[in-house]
This record gives structure tokens, C-alpha cells and sequence, in this order.
């Protein structure tokens, strides 16, 4: 076992929205191979835990325990101090979820591979095709070919109430919603999107399917802090 040092210091759009910091749900794999959780309060950026040497530890934090997470990873060679970011949560809650399908797989994965074919991405990382990719991880064929990008999905995004809907990932656009407008074009990539509108207290959701080009979009309550 060692002691590591994981942290996520880059503030969520919706805390610099509200000037107020979230509290997170922190989920990582320990030493006896099960999922485990820690509750991070508001402000409680840093914590020290203990992880097995000799694999690879995934680390997601969900800010408010369910949106999309801050990613990273520990490996038997890399270093004792890891940073949490929100581009890697994509890959990082990928291996989260295939880890009961194979977890021989997740804790032996090249994880300084996939962290730097995310990097080296010129799109938005929410494009991969992570059915593929987990595919691949699990019949031990994980490889460059494995990072097969789709095209983002234009959509029109109408009916909505008017104001400032700010998005929670760093790659979607925030946007204005107007009264009697015909709708805000939006370009995304695949999985679940949520956008805030902090003056009306309302979450609006949008979850892409991007192999199947189609989208679906839901209105309710916005998030408590």
C-alpha cells in the first residue's frame, strides 16, 4: 500500500456561476477490489488516501454525487500526487463501469496511455466512442485504433424558459435563452449534458446518442447546493 494525494482544484462552471463551491462524492476501487465512496464537503478539495502499489486506482469525483465527474488515476509507476480534471472524467468513469464487467482489466490499464490519447484529442473528449473503447479494454485489444471519435450532434434546443443556462461541462456552451425565440442551436458530443438556469432554479437535461444521431431532453428542478 502507499499513501496518495488526490485533488481537484479547477472549479466546476456552476460554482464560479454561484460563487459558492459544491460538495462531491469521491468513488475509487481499494484494496479489496470494491467500489468505495467518500463525501467530500463544500470546499474539501484534497484528501490522502491509501491504495494498493502494485495496480491502477480509478478516481471519480461526481460533483453533488451524480454529474459528470472530475477523472484521474494513480499507477504503480506515476507519481504520489494526482489531479483530478474534468476531461479525463469521461475515460475515468468509463473504467468505473466496465470495472464489474472485468476488473482484472481496469486494474492492470495503461491508464498513462489513455491520459495522454485524451490530451492529445483536438475535440470534445464527450465525442469517443466509449462502448468501443471498454469493448476493447476488456478483451485486452486496447490501442490507438480504440479511440474512435463521432462527429458532435447539432440540435435545437426549444421551449425552454428565458435566461442564462450555464453548462456543466467545460467543453459544452453555455448559452441565453430569449422569450419568442426560435430556439438555441447546440452542438454536443455523446452521453448526458446538463445546463443550469440559476435565476429560475431549473436543470435542463439533454442526453445524446451519438451512434444513433438522436437526442432526448428533459426540464426539472435545478440542483440543491
Amino acid at each position: 500500500m502507499r499513501e496518495v494525494e488526490i485533488s481537484f482544484l479547477e472549479k466546476h462552471p456552476w460554482e464560479a456561476a454561484n460563487h459558492e463551491s459544491m460538495w462531491y462524492t469521491l468513488v475509487w476501487i481499494d484494496a479489496k477490489g470494491n467500489l468505495v465512496q467518500r463525501h467530500m464537503i463544500r470546499g474539501d478539495r484534497k484528501v490522502t488516501l491509501c491504495v494498493p502499489r502494485s495496480q491502477t486506482t480509478v478516481f471519480c469525483a461526481y460533483p453533488l454525487g451524480l454529474f459528470h465527474p472530475f477523472g484521474g488515476a494513480c499507477t504503480p509507476t506515476g507519481t504520489n500526487k494526482v489531479m483530478l480534471s474534468q476531461k479525463q472524467g469521461v475515460v475515468s468513469s468509463m473504467l468505473l463501469d466496465a470495472y464489474h464487467l472485468g476488473p482484472e482489466a481496469v486494474m492492470r490499464v495503461n491508464y498513462a496511455f489513455l491520459e495522454q490519447q485524451v490530451e492529445n484529442l483536438a475535440g470534445d473528449v464527450s465525442c469517443l466512442d466509449t462502448a468501443s473503447m471498454s469493448k476493447d479494454l476488456l478483451n485486452g485489444a486496447l490501442c490507438y485504433d480504440s479511440f474512435k471519435i463521432h462527429a458532435p450532434l447539432d440540435l435545437s434546443v426549444t421551449d425552454i424558459p428565458d435566461g442564462y443556462w450555464v453548462a456543466e461541462r467545460e467543453q459544452d456552451p453555455s448559452f441565453w435563452s430569449y422569450y419568442d425565440h426560435e430556439g438555441v442551436m447546440l452542438e454536443l458530443g455523446g452521453g448526458m449534458h446538463c445546463f443550469w438556469n440559476r435565476e429560475s432554479s431549473l436543470l435542463l437535461k439533454i442526453y445524446v446518442d451519438l451512434k444513433e444521431r438522436t437526442s432526448f431532453t428533459s426540464l426539472q428542478n435545478g440542483p440543491l447546493f
